[in-house]
């Protein structure tokens, strides 16, 4: 399994991407999941598309997505005083899953079509949509639009696409760091009714399309912390989902850490 996330780790002042690779082994006699950071003698794509898109200003929100010949990375910047949607491609030239050779990087740009002079930041795509959190409203919001061409042509397209902003999943409050997968958006609010900062909520869209309302994941997940930035991955044969997330609650190694949490599995891939 591999990881992009955020870090200031560098000592420098502001964020970059850092790459991760993990193991995960389920140890059924005592129903635990076991994680262990590894090296391996292969570097994929990920350390190489990195490296070209960190800056000395704070890189947040990474989001890979493919079309099937090439590798695009998703993600905020705030180079120009606020944070924009930037985007870099890979091509495929000669790939196996994950670990490409001869990979050919373009630069790293912005998306004119969707970024202004607020901030435009967590971007996710998933069947067809691309979803995404902005404060051009005053406080942050999450909005989406469809994607009916092909998404290199989408990415260069001039004209400003049509975002929805739900009112039944926006609040008064700050909600953003939209991540769907399938039928499950999960993302992270301020709202009234939480548990103390940000907390961890869910929607699930239904057979006609529409979200549902969004609940909150609980005290289970949620602390009087901030928890933030959710990502859900369908975990195999697994009674769960993982969804990984960063808190700075108490007991973790200052600031914001890294968290897992196996949540029940709400996933349908099939016909959304």
């Amino acid at each position: 399994m591999q990881i992009t996330f955020s870090s200031d780790r560098n000592g420098e002042g502001h964020f970059d991407f850092v790459v991760k690779r993990l193991d995960l082994e389920y140890q059924e006699e005592n129903d635990e999941l076991l994680m262990a950071n590894v090296d391996y003698d292969t570097e994929t794509v990920m350390y190489a598309i990195v490296e070209e898109v960190n800056t000395e200003y704070n890189e947040f929100g990474p989001h890979t997505v493919t079309d099937g010949e090439r590798l695009y990375l998703l993600y905020a910047n705030d180079q120009s005083g606020s944070l924009d949607i930037r985007y870099i491609i890979c091509e495929e030239t000669q790939s196996e899953q994950m670990y490409f050779n001869n990979q050919s990087l373009s630069d790293a740009g912005g998306i004119s079509r969707i970024n202004t002079e607020f901030n435009e930041a967590y971007p996710c795509i998933d069947n067809s949509t691309f979803y995404y959190c902005t404060d051009r409203f005053g406080d942050y919001d999450i909005g989406f639009t469809a994607i009916n061409e092909t998404f290199i042509d989408w990415l260069q397209d001039s004209d400003s696409p049509d975002f929805v902003y739900p009112d039944h999943i926006n609040s008064s409050a700050d909600d953003k760091c939209p991540f769907v997968v399938g039928n499950l958006m999960v993302f992270t609010s301020n709202r009234e009714g939480g548990f103390g900062g940000y907390d961890l909520y869910y929607c699930c869209l239904d057979e006609d399309g529409q979200w549902s309302e969004p609940v909150n994941f609980g005290p289970e997940i949620n602390s009087e912390a901030d928890e933030f930035r959710p990502v859900v991955s369908p975990f195999g044969d697994f009674e769960n989902d993982m969804m990984i997330f960063s808190s700075n609650r108490e007991g973790g190694y200052g600031g914001f850490d890294l968290y897992y949490v196996g949540i029940s599995k709400m996933i349908n891939l099939q016909g959304y």
